[in-house]
């Protein structure tokens, strides 16, 4: 008797937690998008930035981001606004300038001289990697990289994670002397378990891997820009969106993408890239999110080979020390 009301009160107590969990409001956001293409709402989650994920459209116009407030005074920042139980954006919008292509990639170009030769500066990217595979269907893999040049002195972390896989790469060191480990990523994405450790140097590391931490992944330049457009200058910032050729700019990029693969693949196949580029008043970086699609040929465990199709929405934000 006494073991079946045991029973019974455990019953209560999950049926209980059950009520009171299915009866908490998951955090939503809601758009205002302003004259533009209608978003549906969407669930908050920690790792989520709207700013890269929900870009909407309208006609004869620059999305310039998202904000909290209808004046349009307060930018939404993922780290400050998504703890919120309900959260409303409201689209800002700009006329877009009349900027030649050559001008735009000149402006782009000239940045990325500038990132390559700074001595101090710290590059945070996240996003959100969209794939699927066979049996599980949907998957979100959460991507962070910080990259940190001072002085002679390079570093950079790079872990994503989802439910099928879970990596990081770490290179420190100076370009005479590279130290790389590689090996499984937490959910918080640190490093968890070192699997490999090398040494190398700039051109050893370029070879395999596409890129050092001080570098981009994507080729710009006027051979590898298709379109440039939707400049506008705003508050002392350049912004402009770049589509890239789906082959010539991405000859680093398929290094990197199977170095740090934790399964054989092979060159992945790109279908779309995407950048929207802001440049401070100073010619420096501030922001540039990127949106690409591509399918990559992996062999998994059990599965073997089969084809996985990418969608990346990652940010990137620089910060130099002069």
């Amino acid at each position: 008797m006494k073991y079946f009301k045991k029973v019974i009160v455990v019953f209560f107590i999950m049926n209980l937690s059950f009520i009171l969990i299915s009866c908490q409001k998951s955090n939503k956001v809601y758009f205002q998008t302003n004259g533009g293409e209608s978003l549906k709402s969407s669930k908050i989650k920690e790792y989520s930035d709207f700013n890269s994920s929900h870009i909407p459209n309208k006609d004869g116009y620059v999305f310039m981001g998202w904000y909290v407030d209808e004046n349009l005074e307060i930018e939404y920042k993922p780290d400050e606004h998504n703890s919120s139980p309900e959260l409303r954006l409201y689209a800002k919008w700009q006329i877009p300038s009349n900027f030649t292509r050559e001008e735009i990639v000149n402006l782009y170009i000239k940045a990325y001289d500038k990132h390559v030769e700074a001595k101090n500066m710290e590059v945070v990217a996240e996003g959100l990697v969209k794939t699927s595979a066979i049996i599980v269907g949907e998957i979100n893999q959460r991507l962070k990289s910080t990259k940190k040049v001072n002085d002679s002195n390079i570093y950079q972390l790079t872990a994503s994670y989802s439910s099928l896989a879970a990596m990081f790469f770490e290179v420190q060191g100076t370009k005479e002397d590279i130290t790389l480990k590689t090996g499984e990523a937490n959910s918080k994405l640190e490093i968890g378990k070192v699997k490999n450790e090398e040494k190398s140097n700039e051109d050893l590391h370029r070879e395999k891997y596409g890129v050092l931490p001080n570098e981009l992944n994507y080729i710009v330049n006027d051979e590898t820009v298709v379109e440039a457009k939707e400049y506008v200058y705003s508050n002392n910032k350049h912004q402009f969106t770049l589509i890239l050729d789906n082959e010539k700019s991405v000859v680093n990029y398929l290094k990197n993408i199977k170095a740090t693969n934790q399964y054989d693949s092979k060159p992945a196949i790109f279908e779309s890239i995407k950048l929207i580029v802001v440049i401070g008043v100073d010619g420096y970086f501030e922001k540039i999110t990127y949106n690409e699609k591509y399918t990559v040929e992996v062999k998994a465990p059990i599965i073997g080979w089969s084809d996985q199709p990418m969608n990346g929405n990652i940010t990137e934000i620089f910060k130099y020390t002069k």
